[in-house]
């Protein structure tokens, strides 16, 4: 099936809230599936049922008969728009570059950079969480990269000596393999805009 990456837009507020409570990166990343946040809050408590302080008591509280309702995230407008780039991020991640892992921020954003997510296996690693501030350096770059400069960067013999991801960069068919990170890559540069202009952070999470 491959590695593909997704961003997701949200409030500056709930950024800071999941980076100080990670499990609650499962709202975001998996909304649909609130099993996933259900039993990241159950494998948290089995690992602290009690705090430093009460381990260390001879008479340890008896567990609420009545737990407490686990966190939840308030989303409001704009939260939760997403952009799924497929398995391209990775060429896309070059056309910026020039580099299949290196570069410098904020076009290096895609495999670097940010805050990481807790220790949450979401897929491929922790997500990352790019506040407002952030969002907005990460989109004036993008708009330096029109088309002509796009496509002045693409190379596929060197893409392939650098092994960058997915590996398809066939020198015969350039057009075709340029097409592919270029489409992703304008549709990724306006929904880094709307969340600029929003006012909102960014997740990219691999899955």
């Amino acid at each position: 099936m491959g590695i593909v990456a997704e961003f997701i837009s949200i409030a500056d507020e709930h950024v800071e809230r999941i980076l100080a409570d990670p499990p609650l990166v499962w709202l975001v990343v998996a909304p649909d599936f609130p099993e996933a946040y259900e039993q990241e809050r159950k494998k948290l408590n089995k690992k602290n049922p009690f705090s430093l302080a009460e381990r260390f008591r001879w008479n340890k509280p008896e567990p609420d008969p009545e737990p407490k309702p686990w966190p939840t995230l308030e989303l409001g407008d704009g939260d939760l728009s997403t952009l799924d780039v497929d398995k391209s991020w990775n060429g896309i991640h070059y056309l910026l570059t020039k580099s299949a892992t290196g570069g410098e921020w904020p076009h290096n954003f895609i495999m670097d950079g940010g805050a990481v997510v807790g220790d949450i296996d979401v897929g491929y690693g922790p997500a990352r969480a790019f506040r407002a501030g952030e969002v907005r350096e990460i989109s004036d770059a993008l708009e330096d990269f029109d088309k002509d400069r796009l496509r002045g960067n693409f190379d596929p013999d060197e893409m392939m000596a650098l092994k960058v991801y997915p590996e398809i960069w066939v020198p015969d068919e350039p057009d075709h393999n340029y097409d592919y990170p270029a489409s992703y890559f304008f549709e990724m540069r306006k929904f880094f805009k709307d969340a600029a202009v929003n006012g909102k952070g960014v997740l990219i999470s691999f899955g």
